[in-house]
């Protein structure tokens, strides 16, 4: 049975059913969405952000990493970017290091705005 939220004294319906939808995208939409974004700020390709082993591509690896870290577990990501859960809570534990770097943290910053302006992240 669904239920009804009221907003603004306004029964809404199709607010109810966006979140809804919104919080049951599924795992994969979510990784190709948050890589494609990450691709997209810093011009590195899928393929290299996954496989790549240069400082650079690991910088991006590491911000696709920090931000997939708010919605899935490090098995979950590690599943994903064919990873261990040992080696995404490393990269996860030493962002902060990695974020003292101009570009990680100037592209860390355009990757989260640009998500949040997604529709479908934003919840």
């Amino acid at each position: 049975m669904l239920y009804h939220r009221a907003i603004g004294g306004i029964t809404s319906l199709a607010v109810f059913l966006f979140t809804y939808t919104s919080i049951k995208m599924k795992k994969e939409e979510l990784f190709d969405t948050v890589i494609g974004v990450v691709s997209e700020c810093t011009g590195i390709g899928r393929e290299e952000i996954l496989r790549c082993k240069s400082e650079e591509c690991t910088d991006v690896r590491c911000i696709a990493v920090q931000v997939l870290g708010r919605y899935l577990t490090d098995a979950q990501i590690a599943r994903l970017m064919g990873l261990t859960s040992r080696g995404v809570n490393y990269i996860r534990g030493t962002f902060s290091l990695r974020s003292k770097k101009w570009f990680v943290r100037s592209n860390y910053e355009a990757v989260v705005k640009m998500l949040g302006s997604n529709a479908l992240m934003a919840v």
